[in-house]
């Protein structure tokens, strides 16, 4: 005779109680923890050393506009022509529209030519 019992099922787990999000560090406080996991590695303390010192700002032959643009003279510019280009449209017409011709009706006699047998 079958057991009437029903089947056990087994217990769904707890969910986890939620975890605070991970702490950002700062830049220094990075430098320090990659200290620690590395312990005395030479090769490490070297790289870190590099990267606490201060980077040079970039020549000023190098930055935008350093030949002398200027670049918010440009843009303004730029932006009034904008301006009067769309708002003021009389300097410019647009070309006129050609009129659509609707496209001739197709007859069966020009679909389909009589072939000749050989």
């Amino acid at each position: 005779m079958p057991d009437p019992t029903p089947p056990v099922t087994p217990p769904v787990p707890p969910i986890p109680p939620a975890t605070e999000p991970p702490k950002t560090l700062t830049f220094a406080e990075t430098l320090i923890e990659i200290s620690r996991l590395a312990g005395d590695n030479a090769e490490v303390m070297n790289l870190l050393k590099t990267l606490q010192q201060p980077t040079a700002a970039p020549p000023a032959t190098s930055a935008p506009g350093a030949q002398g643009e200027d670049y918010k003279a440009k843009y303004e510019a730029l932006q009034q022509q904008y301006r009067e280009a769309f708002f003021n449209n009389t300097s410019q017409t647009p070309p006129p529209i050609p009129p659509i011709t609707p496209p001739a009706v197709p007859t069966i006699d020009s679909l389909f030519k009589p072939t000749e047998k050989k």
